[in-house]
């Protein structure tokens, strides 16, 4: 199974070297909970991956794995950029949006039906 992770983020740490990045980066659970999730990629001319800065935030999106800690690779990254005059931004500027995680699954055989009351069409996933 895979799932997909986006949410924004607010990147404490940056390490690696042109070609390869990793660090630590915060998001918000909900609106009292930060978590903290490492992330990691590779880095070509082709990637979608923009140059990331300590203390910025940023929109991820990345292949999420969960461990003892959260894990992400990397796949897209977009700044964002603050209207406020402040000379260092926190993790408490982070603004609060819902965590999406999306999953993929193989289909149970034999499982497609339509809905005619409300004209929508489904399956079950494994």
């Amino acid at each position: 199974m895979t799932s997909i992770f986006i949410a924004l983020c607010f990147i404490k740490t940056i390490l690696g070297s042109k070609k390869y990045i990793y660090g630590n980066a915060v998001y918000r659970s909900n609106k009292q909970e930060f978590r903290e999730l490492t992330y990691k990629s590779f880095v070509t001319q082709e990637s979608l991956i923009t140059e990331l800065e300590k203390n910025s935030i940023v929109l991820i999106v990345g292949r999420y794995m969960l461990e003892d800690t959260e894990y992400l690779t990397l796949i897209q990254t977009v700044p964002i950029f603050t209207s406020s005059n402040k000379i260092e931004i926190t993790s408490d500027d982070l603004l609060y949006t819902p965590l999406l995680l999306l999953f993929s699954a193989p289909i149970i055989a034999n499982s497609h039906f339509f809905n005619n009351k409300y004209g929508r069409e489904s399956l079950m996933l494994q």
